[in-house]
């Protein structure tokens, strides 16, 4: 049964997790995509060509740091699956 995030945490359960909009750059981001302008707003862990940037880099190892402890703190809940 798909748990909400807060009754999962109020079973508990940790809620713990990492996200970062956009994975890639944005086109006309900056004037809010009303104009077809084909500005390339950088702010995506990759580029338009899907070269990884340095905030990629990062955001890689800093999921690969917490993988062990993103996958313990669930264990004693056993697998949930988190909805909205």
């Amino acid at each position: 049964m798909p748990l909400s995030g807060s009754s999962a945490s109020g079973r508990g359960c940790p809620i713990i997790g990492f996200t970062w909009y956009s994975l890639t750059d944005q086109m006309d981001w900056d004037i809010e995509l009303r104009e077809a302008r084909g500005h390339v707003n950088r702010n995506g862990l990759y580029d338009m060509e899907r070269r990884i940037r340095r905030a990629g880099v990062e955001y890689r190892r800093i999921i690969r740091d917490w993988s062990g402890v993103l996958a313990e703190s669930g264990a004693e809940c056993g697998p949930v699956c988190l909805g909205v």
